[in-house]
C-alpha cells in the first residue's frame, strides 16, 4: 500500500510499490488517502504514469500513522468522506477502482 501524499511528494520508497513486475499478467496498485482533492491528483497521475490494471483504495488500514491522517480505517467513520474520496478517484481514473473495508473498526 502507497500512501497518496508520499506518492504526490515523489518518494521513490513509495513509487517502488507501483511497480508492475514484466512476469504480472494482472497489476493491482493500492493506494491509501483522506482527501478527495489529493486522492483526484493521484489518480490523474496513476493514469499517466502507472501500468496497472485497477486501483485499489485502502480503507481497511487499522495503523496509527495512516488513520492519524483521515486514511485507512479512519475513513470507515466518515462515510460521506469516504464516498467524496472514492468519487474523486474514480471520477479521474480510466480503470476500475475497488475499495477495501473492514468489517468493524
Amino acid at each position: 500500500m502507497a500512501l497518496a501524499t508520499n506518492l504526490l511528494q515523489g518518494q521513490n520508497s513509495e513509487w517502488a510499490l507501483l511497480k508492475r513486475h514484466p512476469s504480472e499478467k494482472m497489476f493491482g496498485v493500492q493506494v491509501c488517502g483522506g482527501y478527495p482533492d489529493t486522492m483526484a491528483q493521484l489518480a490523474q497521475v496513476v493514469n499517466e504514469h502507472v501500468n496497472c490494471d485497477f486501483v485499489d483504495i485502502n480503507c481497511g488500514c487499522p495503523i496509527d500513522v495512516i488513520c492519524n491522517r483521515g486514511a485507512g480505517s479512519a475513513l470507515l467513520t466518515r462515510p460521506k468522506q469516504l464516498e467524496r474520496v472514492v468519487r474523486a478517484t474514480t471520477g479521474c481514473l480510466d480503470k476500475p477502482v475497488i475499495v477495501k473495508i473492514r468489517k468493524g473498526y
